[in-house]
């Protein structure tokens, strides 16, 4: 039998390697891996090579079927990642785009795969080291695709990342797990003492992979779907890893009010309602129960009516409200001041810190413990609070109703005189206006605003000390971890002035609250101010004169010229991508519509090999019959006939070929016999001609 499958499995090899259609090759190679994996396994290292062969194969459905050979044979046997990391790496840096793609999506499993295999082997020699390297390598790239200009790339490495911050971090008891996902790698699985992973620093490059996502999502040149697939990841992430509870809440927090501006109205009325839904899953969560204010507010803002927030709130049972209840007393102990209404809304995040001398403080509750000063090893983000937490803290008490009615009598000189339809279209009245409650949410939305405009308290605070902050090498082992960034974050939260900031909008706030668009300086909201540039800009209609400069008349004829020599020598480029043709008209109607510069040009570029670029001659002879006759849409149909640019022309090319005795023989002929229309002057140079002879 199995005899009988290796001359199958041969027959198969040796027909996709002739050519012919793709899709049938393609089909002998998942008969192949079919035969080999789910037949007989046994015949994997036997065949392997030569399957890995096609690798290199001008088709990109076949070399997309080996993508998915590779990924297969990584799950029947983990040790043959050793053997085709080299391969993977190559197909990584393929030229098009819809293999790099397949790549990153197999690259979900296979590394989450290797993490795996890797933490139960014991066994570690120098090629397992090298493969692991090259899987860094590969994993920082797949990272940096983030910024690429593909949409369909950006969208595979968001899955890609949302993968790493998973496997890259502890399970708990609060963490909810697909059925498929059970049986995935995370760090409770990984030993302290393991040669090659190490956890404390796999856990960190998690958290900084997550703040990467996290920064991405709230980036103004998002399209809709990297959008979407954004929010998704990290929704699915908060409910997996309840640690991120807090920091994924932050986000969606500033991500309502800050939507990309390149967004259309109906785009912003979909990606509303995905948030809304997101929210709502993250609702029903256990670990929600901390945030359970700041997430009621935000759907109340978008449209969520109170029987759908009742409906996903979790049922918390007796023993735990009991364990937040003790908690909370001892907590009102010590800080007599301080209610649990006080600090229930904002103060309830992943950092637990207190920013001395400032008042500032959380209780961010991972669990049932709960302190004023520390957490627990596992909390993501134990070092501070985040600039909005700082910067909502201190606009709090100056959010009286002198300075909201202030600020609003200000914003009315910024308004629109009518409505926008996308804000009438996602408008929502305000509920509760005016409560303690309300008025802690609209501190959050502002601290979110000036934040990411480089503004508030919290700002410079984190500011201050990530410039404190001494840079950590990292080891060839683990790859340099992403750059971490505390506190909520924009394409840049922290810039090196507030100057690169003035230049980005900020998309006005759709929850219906005018307060929320209003910027503030760092000093807080105290006294009537005047807006900054950036709201004048946003609110500025655009002119295109306005944007650019006019360009004299001297530096336009060079551009024109250097144009004309770049199309004149892209000869070959053309030829290999077949618009020769393209190129021949395009020349040779720039001569004949241009000025006498160009014509000289072309003049010289034909002569300098006429025998090679005849076919140019005849082409533009022809070319200036046709306009001369008037014969074109974009000339002037009552113009009268003018052969004055065509016989100079003919009379240009004959004269040339007259006095070149090594090149007339033929052309000379060809021109004649081929010319449109003989002319006068033409005539002339024919009977010099013949006298010569």
């Amino acid at each position: 039998m199995s005899e009988n499958i290796q001359e199958t499995i041969v027959e198969l090899i040796n027909q996709a390697s002739l050519y012919g259609k793709d899709s049938v090759r393609v089909q002998h190679l998942r008969h192949v891996q079919e035969l080999i994996l789910r037949k007989d396994p046994s015949l994997l290292d036997n065949f392997l090579e030569e399957v890995l062969g096609f690798q290199t194969d001008k088709s990109p459905e076949v070399r997309k079927t080996i993508i998915s050979f590779i990924e297969e044979a990584c799950q029947h046997d983990p040790e043959v990642i050793v053997k085709v990391i080299d391969s993977l790496r190559l197909l990584l840096y393929d030229d098009n785009v819809l293999v790099q793609k397949r790549l990153i999506v197999s690259m979900i499993t296979i590394y989450r795969l290797t993490l795996k295999w890797l933490s139960k082997s014991r066994l570690v020699d120098e090629n397992v080291r090298s493969m692991w390297e090259s899987m860094v390598n590969m994993k920082i790239h797949i990272i940096a695709m983030l910024d690429s200009d593909n949409d369909g790339l950006r969208t595979v490495a968001i899955k890609f990342i949302e993968m790493l911050a998973l496997v890259l971090s502890r399970r708990t008891s609060d963490s909810i797990i697909p059925t498929s996902n059970e049986q995935d790698f995370s760090l409770n699985l990984l030993q302290d003492d393991h040669r090659i992973l190490r956890r404390n620093k796999l856990e960190q490059e998690g958290k900084d992979v997550m703040e990467k996502l996290l920064e991405f999502t709230l980036s103004q040149h998002l399209s809709s779907v990297n959008l979407i697939a954004a929010m998704g990841a990290i929704a699915n992430i908060a409910r997996q890893r309840p640690d991120y509870m807090s920091r994924v809440v932050q986000t969606f927090e500033a991500l309502q009010v800050n939507l990309p501006p390149t967004l259309v109205d109906s785009q912003v009325s979909s990606v509303r309602k995905i948030i809304k839904l997101k929210l709502l899953s993250l609702l029903k969560h256990p670990a929600s129960f901390d945030f359970q204010p700041q997430i009621t507010t935000l759907l109340t803002d978008l449209g969520a009516t109170q029987a759908e927030v009742l409906k996903h709130l979790p049922k918390v049972p007796a023993e735990s409200k009991r364990k937040i209840t003790l908690s909370n007393s001892e907590i009102n102990t010590k800080k007599p001041k301080m209610t649990i209404d006080d600090t229930s809304i904002f103060d309830k995040d992943d950092s637990n810190s207190s920013i001395s001398g400032k008042g500032i403080s959380t209780s961010g509750t991972h669990g049932s413990t709960m302190s004023s000063t520390s957490t627990s090893p596992s909390s993501p983000y134990p070092q501070h609070q985040t600039a909005i937490d700082i910067t909502a803290a201190d606009l709090v008490g100056k959010l009286s109703i002198g300075n909201v009615v202030d600020l609003v009598l200000v914003s009315m000189f910024l308004l629109p005189e009518k409505m926008p339809a996308s804000f009438q279209a996602t408008y929502t009245p305000i509920a509760a206006a005016g409560t303690p409650a309300q008025i802690e949410h609209l501190a959050r939305l502002l601290g979110a605003q000036l934040t990411a405009a480089g503004y508030g308290k919290g700002y410079e605070l984190m500011k201050s000390q990530q410039q404190a902050k001494p840079k950590i090498d990292d080891d060839i082992d683990e790859g340099k971890p992403i750059a971490s960034i505390a506190g909520i974050g924009r394409d840049d939260l922290f810039p090196s002035s507030s100057a690169d900031v003035e230049g980005k909008p900020m998309l006005p706030s759709t929850s219906g609250n005018e307060l929320s668009d209003m910027p503030s300086t760092s000093a807080g909201i105290t006294t009537m101010s005047t807006i900054p540039s950036v709201q004048q800009k946003k609110m500025k209609p655009f002119k295109l004169a306005d944007a650019i400069k006019p360009i004299e008349y001297d530096e336009m004829q060079r551009m024109s010229t250097d144009s004309f020599y770049r199309i004149l020598h892209a000869e070959d480029v053309c030829e290999t991508a077949g618009v020769g043709h393209v190129r021949k008209k395009t020349m040779t109607s720039l001569v004949c519509l241009s000025e006498r510069s160009f014509r000289d040009i072309y003049e010289d570029y034909i002569f300098a090999d006429v025998r090679k670029r005849h076919d140019l001659a005849f082409a533009w002879l022809y070319q200036e019959f046709v306009y001369a006759n008037g014969y074109l849409s974009i000339l002037d149909p009552n113009k009268r006939k003018d052969f004055t640019k065509y016989d100079d022309t003919l009379c240009r090319l004959l004269e040339y070929l007259q006095e070149k005795p090594d090149q007339r023989d033929g052309l000379f002929s060809r021109l004649l016999t081929n010319a449109p229309l003989i002319t006068d002057n033409a005539l002339l140079v024919l009977k010099r001609y013949c006298q010569d002879e």
